[in-house]
């Protein structure tokens, strides 16, 4: 991992690091996209789920980090991901529907 060479110490120090970045990362994001779904008010309606794709996407990369049986298939963390999609194509349908005047064109962006 490239914060072992940047980090002295155990490989450990260089993980709680990276941990702590990627959480960062992602309540920022999520923050950013709650904040413009709040600023938008009914216009910004699909950024919601948006957001909660973004926070299962989180949840679910934290849990297949903690686990110790990564190698099983499906790990513990997987399903959260595949919620997250659901998430992620409400978004594209619900902003494509308020982009045009054919707003039943959209569900081809969720799929």
């Amino acid at each position: 991992m490239w914060l072992q060479l940047v980090i002295p110490g155990s490989p450990s120090a260089a993980s709680n690091v990276a941990v702590i970045v990627v959480a960062l990362l992602f309540l920022t994001l999520i923050g950013r996209v709650a904040l413009e779904a709040v600023k938008r008010g009914r216009r910004g309606a699909g950024l919601w789920p948006l957001a909660g794709g973004l926070l299962l996407w989180a949840a679910g990369s934290a849990v297949l980090n903690s686990s110790a049986e990564a190698a099983s298939f499906p790990a513990p963390g997987e399903w959260l991901f595949l919620a997250a999609y659901v998430g992620f194509s409400a978004f594209l349908v619900l902003d494509r529907a308020g982009a045009s005047s054919n707003p039943g064109g959209g569900w081809l962006d969720g799929v």
